[in-house]
């Protein structure tokens, strides 16, 4: 049976009041309270493809050049991402490229933390 764990702060986040960078910095401290098996670099790759629309699928390389992490730790983070059920990372089409993209959790996730954003479904 698990163990029912119960989070509780007092660190609070009042939009209105604050710029971006600053509702940006206080969804990160309180990230943990959401998921606390996510690092930055998760954060950072849920954000991309949240940007991107949720059903773009991107290249490994292309996550990796715009979170600024080498080939080997993106992949790494991307498997991790899949196994915990935020995304999806498969070998494209051509069959030379890994792609990611949100899967359905990951767009839920997504959308509790961040702005709301349209998801538009592409055939695979």
């Amino acid at each position: 049976m698990s163990k029912k764990i119960t989070y509780t702060t007092n660190r609070t986040i009042k939009p209105t009041d604050m710029s971006q960078q600053a509702l940006l910095y206080g969804i990160l401290m309180n990230i943990d309270l959401l998921d606390n098996t996510l690092t930055l670099e998760h954060i950072k790759i849920l954000l991309l493809l949240h940007e991107r629309g949720g059903a773009i699928k991107l290249t490994t390389k292309k996550i990796a050049s715009a979170i600024r992490v080498n080939g080997q730790s993106c992949k790494r983070y991307l498997k991790s991402l899949q196994e915990k059920g935020y995304i999806e990372y498969y070998k494209d089409t051509d069959g030379k490229n890994n792609v990611a993209k949100l899967d359905a959790r990951g767009r839920s996730f997504c959308r509790t933390i961040f702005q709301p954003h349209e998801y538009t479904e592409y055939p695979v």
